[in-house]
């Protein structure tokens, strides 16, 4: 007796069931199983967003030193939303002489709640072109945050950071910048490689620093990645 398997085609518009809910295999639109990751998946779902201040050659201007209420990135979450924290970078231009460089990105269930003390930037979807599935971001960002222009998140009951990094360019003795400028400037945090994804669900915020003692103008490229979708979904 012949048996068929039949699944339903979902490669760009998924429906989602309930717990204990029935449902049909997900096939692409060749016919095959959907064996593709979880990040491509939800990507192709056109919900992947991006965010990274600046899309050309000039950079940003990073902090001096670690300001709690001022970070170079800042993610607010409102209320019904949530993300998952996949990538993280930080790019720094110029190597300042005896100067460390530090970066720390961390998560909280406190809104950052940002202003307009900084650089807006309105988060853009992976799935780019035209005609693509899914829609615009509901969180704000704000990149190269002026003093107190976002509120402290690290008070927050679930706050914790999930990347902390440290060059050491500013060693005695002075060699040592050498051995800094040697070292690739392109630090990035990325999930699953560097740790399971921070999972947010709004009200909450992600913010990250990056410091070097004597910043230089448009000396710093920062951006951020998540997976968006609406918190319903997690229950």
């Amino acid at each position: 007796m012949d048996t068929d398997i039949k699944g339903v085609v979902a490669q760009t518009e998924v429906t989602r069931g309930s717990v204990g809910a029935k449902k049909y295999v997900r096939l692409m639109r060749d016919g095959s199983l959907s064996l593709v990751d979880f990040y491509l998946a939800m990507a192709l779902e056109g919900l992947v967003m991006t965010a990274n201040g600046t899309v050309n050659s000039t950079g940003l201007q990073a902090d001096g030193a670690y300001d709690v209420d001022a970070p170079d990135i800042c993610v607010d979450v409102p209320a019904g939303t949530t993300i998952m924290v996949m990538r993280v970078e930080v790019i720094l231009l110029h190597i300042v002489a005896n100067e460390d460089w530090d970066i720390v990105a961390l998560t909280s269930n406190t809104s950052p709640a940002p202003s307009t003390g900084g650089t807006g930037w309105t988060p853009r979807n992976k799935f780019g072109g035209n005609g693509g599935p899914g829609t615009g971001s509901q969180c704000t960002v704000y990149f190269a945050n002026d003093d107190s222009n976002c509120t402290q998140i690290d008070g927050g009951s679930r706050a914790f950071a999930f990347w902390r990094e440290r060059l050491e360019c500013g060693v005695v003795p002075i060699s040592s910048q050498t051995i800094c400028n040697s070292l690739s400037t392109k630090r990035q945090w990325v999930a699953p490689n560097d740790g399971l994804p921070p999972i947010v669900a709004g009200v909450g915020g992600v913010n990250v620093h990056s410091e070097q003692g004597t910043p230089t103008a448009a000396g710093t490229h920062l951006s951020i990645e998540w997976i968006e979708f609406p918190t319903d979904w997690l229950r």
